[in-house]
């Protein structure tokens, strides 16, 4: 059969299917998908101006102070000032080779928790949501487990991730990984979720007993109650800031 007597290229698709009796007016275009670089840039945009959970370590310093620390006041500066402008979050554009390596491998990581413990991990890689509290505080949880739990994804240096070891509970974690402790106590204060499994993962070790280690952190209401009134402060103070300026 030649090109000029096929069927396939004589037929019409909306003309014929109209003639044979079908309705196409009511379908709908599906929506493009959007690339890497859209979906960063609206997780970006989402943020701008709010206190996140993977900063909230920056508010939580000299906890004996009844006031902002210095520290907890430039993060809180620099909050204000992402609303006034209109410049590419800091720190967003550079990767580290660390980073890039962290990156490449938290879906084998959420794929080896899987494996290990049977718990099937939701919302992952670009599924990722940033989860709002309120108008100014929010966090992205690595994954979700159910409704009760969720995971943060760490896939460190060699030496660093055989540190992560000696991480037993949330007490130990306060010691040896704050920023990380701070984090998932303020992931745990937004989303209202029983536990959190912080997860160190290296695929690099020879011994696949030491690829993966993860543990359970449970809330710590007292620290959560301390982290909710700094916040609360950081927030009081960015807005002053904004009020003098606008």
């Amino acid at each position: 059969m030649n090109a000029q007597t096929s069927p396939i290229n004589d037929f019409d698709f909306e003309s014929d299917i109209a003639n044979v009796g079908f309705d196409l007016s009511s379908l709908q275009k599906a929506e493009p998908l959007k690339t890497a670089e859209e979906i960063k840039q609206e997780w970006l945009s989402q943020r701008r101006g709010k206190f996140t959970a993977s900063e909230f370590h920056r508010l939580m310093t000299c906890l004996t102070k009844s006031n902002l620390p210095v520290g907890a006041m430039t993060y809180a500066t620099e909050k204000a000032v992402e609303l006034l402008t209109a410049d590419p979050l800091p720190n967003t554009n550079f990767v580290s080779r660390d980073m890039q390596w962290g990156l490449d491998h938290e879906l084998d990581a959420i794929a080896a928790f899987e494996q290990k413990t049977g718990l099937a991990v939701s919302h992952t890689g670009v599924n990722q949501s940033l989860i709002m509290k309120g108008d100014s505080i929010g966090g992205t949880p690595d994954g979700l487990i159910n409704q009760n739990s969720a995971v943060e994804i760490k896939c460190p240096n060699s030496t660093t991730h055989l540190k992560y070891f000696g991480i037993r509970s949330a007490e130990t974690l306060k010691t040896i990984a704050p920023n990380y402790y701070w984090q998932i106590q303020g992931l745990l204060h937004i989303t209202g979720r029983d536990h959190w499994y912080f997860i160190s993962y290296d695929p690099r070790y020879t011994d696949v007993n030491l690829r993966l280690y993860w543990v359970k952190i449970l809330p710590n209401e007292q620290d959560i109650d301390l982290l909710s009134q700094r916040l609360q402060m950081g927030i009081e103070y960015r807005d002053e800031i904004l009020k003098h300026t606008l």
